[in-house]
């Protein structure tokens, strides 16, 4: 861009003269300097008492604000108190009342055989289904809880994400509006030359044009970022987040290396609870196994019986027969072998996923640092000289005003695409990260 020292040295420029007039009343004017002073005092002391939301202060209240990283939590702590309780006996039952009492004369003592009845009974489940049972749990408690680190990873990514997104989307804003200005200044440029008889009316109309495109340019870059910041608040949720937002470029620390990536992949938060969920699910099949062996219940009874006879006891044992398991023990360990199966084909799938973001990523990083060395040792650099040489030339009268828009818009894409490079390159730096499981 057009620093001011440059726009002053435009020769044959009234506005330079205009502008340099401008400042030099604006430096001698002490109650206007009082009042600018004052007044950044002012916004200083506010910026101080209320501080600027920065990334990692947008990334802790995210997740501390996401609702899922709570259900986690919540399905954690239910299946821990499942596992708990899936390992106890069932409730012992109580019976009590009158055994082979006489339906004639209802009389208590008339019959050998009426008793008063009072009796507990308890099952006993089948050889290792309680333990299977609330192993199942524990290992869906873990997994819960893995799970919950992954969120609050994947949670950070996305503030990340959308962070980058309306820094460029504000950055490519400023460039524009600066471009907006540059055009003003060439406009009143044309004007002169075509007063001095060095120009053409189309210089003039063309600076125009070419302003009233980059306003439109403007409009729909305020737009994008518009969008951007609502998708950085869904997860903020803050009433003025453009007032307290840091503008500046986000420091993200350097991700690890592509093998270093690469051999870490397995004990990444997703894939560690995927593990976790495959130890559920061979749970679920012992526990399936579990169902073929027999349970058994015991009971207890106490009779009394009236007229001076000798009270009675019983003890009896209930044994389940699972003798016709085709059609149940075997399609549930069937059922619990194929649910097994598929929960090792989605982890290895997620597995394949991740070494293949790992690539594409790791590419997309090191291509976008690549070029970024050269837009900042080369392509910057030329594009500027390339606009400072087009607009003395056409000072001069040996070059068309066509070639002095070009270049000037050269510059204003190179910039453009310098900070595109810049924010690619940190996208892929936090999806790195991510991959990395920190």
């Amino acid at each position: 861009m057009w620093n001011r020292s440059q726009r002053m040295s435009v020769a044959g420029s009234g506005l330079a003269t205009r502008t340099s007039g401008h400042w030099r009343k604006s430096r001698a004017n002490p109650s206007l300097i009082i009042v600018v002073w004052l007044a950044a005092i002012w916004m200083g002391a506010v910026q101080a008492e209320t501080g600027s939301l920065t990334l990692p202060d947008a990334e802790r209240l995210a997740i501390h604000n996401d609702p899922l990283i709570a259900q986690s939590k919540a399905v954690e702590e239910s299946f821990r108190e499942k596992a708990v309780a899936a390992n106890r006996w069932p409730d012992p039952k109580l019976r009590f009342g009158i055994s082979n009492l006489s339906m004639e004369t209802y009389n208590f003592e008339d019959e050998a055989m009426t008793q008063l009845v009072v009796g507990v009974s308890q099952q006993f489940p089948a050889m290792g289904e309680l333990k299977a049972k609330s192993g199942r749990f524990s290992e869906l408690a873990e997994a819960s809880a893995v799970e919950v680190k992954d969120r609050e990873l994947r949670t950070r990514l996305s503030v990340r994400k959308s962070w980058l997104e309306v820094y460029y989307q504000y950055q490519a804003e400023q460039l524009v509006k600066q471009s907006i200005e540059v055009f003003d200044q060439l406009k009143e440029i044309t004007r002169l030359q075509y007063r001095a008889g060095r120009g053409s009316q189309r210089d003039v109309v063309s600076a125009q044009l070419e302003k009233s495109l980059l306003q439109d340019k403007q409009t729909q870059i305020h737009t994008q970022w518009l969008s951007a910041q609502a998708q950085l608040n869904k997860w903020l949720g803050h009433p003025n987040l453009m007032e307290v937002w840091d503008s500046q470029f986000p420091e993200i620390a350097n991700p690890p290396s592509n093998q270093q990536l690469i051999h870490g992949l397995d004990k990444h938060p997703w894939l560690l609870a995927a593990k976790t969920r495959v130890n559920a699910a061979e749970k679920g099949v012992d526990y399936a196994q579990a169902q073929k062996w027999p349970g058994w219940t015991l009971n207890l009874q106490y009779g009394q019986r009236g007229a001076e006879r000798a009270d009675l006891g019983s003890a009896l044992i209930n044994v389940d027969l699972p003798l016709f398991p085709g059609n149940r023990q075997n399609r549930e360990i069937k059922a619990s072998q194929a649910e097994l199966t598929a929960t090792i084909r989605t982890m290895e799938d997620q597995r394949r996923q991740f070494h293949e973001q790992v690539g594409v990523q790791w590419a997309i990083y090191e291509q976008a640092d690549e070029r970024l060395r050269i837009y900042e040792n080369q392509v910057l650099s030329e594009a500027k000289q390339n606009t400072e040489a087009a607009l003395s030339a056409y000072q001069a009268g040996v070059l068309e005003f066509g070639v002095l828009v070009r270049a000037r818009l050269t510059e204003l894409n190179s910039e453009l695409q310098y900070l595109k490079l810049k924010v690619d390159k940190a996208k892929a730096q936090v999806e790195l990260l991510y991959l990395s499981g920190s």
